[in-house]
């Protein structure tokens, strides 16, 4: 009988641990949720495209001010990259890297990934987005060069698991999808950026 009650009383103390951690973790994410509005506000961010990610920060296109942003609410942290800054963006997969878009580049190609987790070597497409061979990944970034000397890159991290997780897995599934997608984004403002100035030096010599 005292087994039982002993049983009992662990579970009971289990559940209310676990209320009290999400009711934390909700409130942490409620205030970091409120520091971001408020500096979108402060910095008069208009917002075409929002994601806010699990990992603590949202990145913005703001088609207006013709701007990425990333904001850290937890540490009061804005990133803001102008478009005409934006150099080159790449995929990256446990820090290999998957698919590369720069200036004067044509196509985002694939990249050859040597050493990646487990030592096996992969092939992705870069503007299929489709794999041909890769088992597991722990971590999956989006690496932004911009055009400044003091701080020349900037990292946008879309996942990391506490240990690798298979390609099949719906949580690798869904952050590869969202950082494929501003990828594709940055890929996209990198060309019509680049279109533009061309035109603009064209009138110039005109």
């Amino acid at each position: 009988m005292g087994i039982v009650i002993g049983l009992i009383i662990i579970v009971v103390l289990c559940i209310v641990g676990l209320f009290l951690i999400n009711n934390v973790e909700g409130k942490i994410e409620s205030d970091r949720i409120s520091k971001v509005e408020e500096l979108i506000s402060r910095h008069n961010i208009k917002i075409s495209k929002r994601y806010d990610a699990m990992l603590g920060f949202t990145l913005i296109n703001d088609t207006e001010n013709k701007c990425l942003w990333c904001i850290y609410g937890g540490s009061n942290t804005v990133k803001r990259m102008k478009y005409r800054d934006i150099m080159q963006v790449e995929l990256t997969e446990d820090d290999a890297s998957i698919s590369v878009t720069s200036r004067g580049s044509q196509l985002g190609g694939a990249i050859v990934g040597g050493a990646l987790a487990g030592g096996v070597g992969a092939v992705i497409g870069g503007l299929s987005g489709k794999q041909t061979q890769k088992r597991t990944v722990k971590s999956i970034k989006l690496v932004i060069t911009l055009d400044d000397l003091d701080n020349p890159f900037f990292n946008i991290e879309f996942a990391r698991f506490p240990k690798p997780v298979e390609t099949s897995n719906r949580e690798y599934i869904v952050a590869h999808q969202d950082a494929f997608t501003w990828f594709k984004l940055m890929e996209v403002i990198i060309k019509r950026t680049e279109q533009e100035q061309a035109q603009g030096q064209t009138e110039i010599v005109q």
